[in-house]
């Protein structure tokens, strides 16, 4: 099965866990970032991971736009899951925990676009969470998307 990772990573938190997931699949993907994929590269592809990191409660302007610009059946016959990378909600205060969870996170955004594109998405959106806005990623954040990379080949 063909298969492609692809990401956006504005401080290499999301690089790092695209490149995680990517070496735990069996397919062996390419694993690109969204700066080098064009259209065409998404033809051969049947199944593809998308991720971005949450900035303003969606992805980057730079998926944003590749994804928007894509045909309205881009994604038709291909399998896709989402991720991005976030902030913990449940380690701010109130009043922005309420906030962050009212304007959500990208990897939903990233998944209703897809699917509205015709793609059939085989697991929910998963987030992997940062330390503060440059990341670090948290601790065993790694750990956990090469587990999550096994339960959606």
């Amino acid at each position: 099965m063909s298969t492609l990772v692809v990401y956006d990573s504005q401080f290499g938190n999301t690089a790092l866990i695209a490149e995680t997931i990517g070496s735990q699949l069996k397919s062996m993907p390419r694993v690109l970032a969204i700066t080098n994929v064009s259209p065409a590269d998404l033809q051969p592809v049947e199944f593809l991971i998308i991720g971005s990191p949450t900035q303003g409660g969606r992805p980057t302007a730079r998926m944003l736009k590749f994804l928007q610009t894509l045909p309205k059946n881009a994604f038709e016959y291909k399998r896709v899951v989402a991720f991005d990378t976030r902030i913990s909600a449940i380690d701010q205060k109130i009043w922005l925990r309420t906030f962050m969870n009212s304007i959500g996170y990208a990897a939903p955004k990233i998944a209703k676009i897809v699917k509205d594109k015709g793609a059939t998405l085989i697991a929910q959106p998963e987030g992997f969470f940062v330390e503060a806005k440059e990341g670090p990623l948290k601790k065993d954040e790694l750990k956990r998307a090469a587990t999550w990379a096994k339960t959606i080949q």
